[in-house]
């Protein structure tokens, strides 16, 4: 019988490539700033990774339908105030990204929200409630749900 290479907990392979990252910023860090611009960096190493926020919007639209919007982020991060009793239903539109872009959707205001994809998928979407959120992130084509 054979043994692995790999360590049985798949967990180590996600802290050697955290590591490599991390060694990438100090190295890129030290050939590009300062020494107390790199200190500075290196410091914040290991606190809350901090994304770009924004938020939609999405109106009553005064019928029995969910409210609808089309969402074409421009941060990492999009807080959706859904304000329609009966739900939102916003659609991810697919050429609002690039090849590795990472996106999470959260739901600020409202019961319920449905994340719609602009182009036909297996899985057509991704439902959350108030106070979750959803992850994706672009193939370079569209938008893929990181949420199993």
């Amino acid at each position: 019988m054979k043994k692995s290479l790999l360590p049985k907990n798949s967990s180590y392979l996600l802290t050697y490539a955290v590591l490599l990252v991390v060694g990438g910023v100090i190295g890129y860090a030290v050939a590009k700033n300062t020494q107390s611009e790199v200190q500075a960096k290196v410091s914040n190493l290991g606190k809350i990774v901090n994304f770009d926020a924004s938020a939609l919007q999405v109106y009553d639209q005064n019928s029995a339908e969910r409210a609808s919007a089309v969402l074409s982020p421009d941060t990492s991060y999009v807080e959706v105030n859904c304000l329609d009793p009966n739900g939102c239903a916003v659609t991810l539109d697919d050429n609002a990204g690039q090849k590795g872009d990472i996106l999470f959707v959260g739901l600020g205001t409202g019961n319920d929200l449905d994340i719609r994809f602009s182009t036909p998928r297996q899985i057509e979407y991704t439902s959350i409630a108030k106070g979750f959120s959803a992850s994706f992130v672009h193939n370079g084509t569209q938008w893929t749900s990181l949420d199993l």
